[in-house]
């Protein structure tokens, strides 16, 4: 029995022994966590360089859709512009004097001259 002890303490002793030192076990867990700390600062530098190039993309959307609308105004005016080309100013109608109180012979003789007694309204009619 005693051989027995003595052979089960030689066996401990070995595994102790032969296992990580402390100092060892905390170099591990250092190492760990500085793996740690690169893969979440890699994560980072790509979640921020995948937010500037969204950004990029998005701005560069908005700068095309500025440029389209810019385009599309320059044609549209240009297309109202040659419309009114052959009419640069809306055309008045023009309208002569309004006659009232033109006699029947005035009015009978078809010469278009106003009667001797006709008098000018200032283009408002009487009736």
């Amino acid at each position: 029995m005693k051989k027995l002890s003595i052979l089960a303490l030689a066996a401990g002793a070995v595994l102790v022994a032969c296992g990580p030192s402390k100092a060892e076990l905390e170099a591990a867990e250092k190492a760990k966590q500085d793996s740690l700390t690169a893969v979440m600062k890699a994560d980072s530098a790509a979640a921020a360089e995948k937010a500037a190039v969204e950004a990029a993309a998005a701005q560069a959307k908005a700068d095309s859709l500025a440029t389209v609308a810019k385009a599309d105004s320059l044609k549209k005016a240009e297309e109202e512009a040659k419309g009114k080309g052959h009419h640069a100013a809306p055309h008045k109608k023009e309208t002569g004097p309004v006659r009232t109180g033109a006699t029947k012979e005035g009015a009978a003789s078809g010469s278009g001259a106003p009667a001797a007694n006709a008098v000018r309204t200032g283009g408002t009619k009487s009736k």
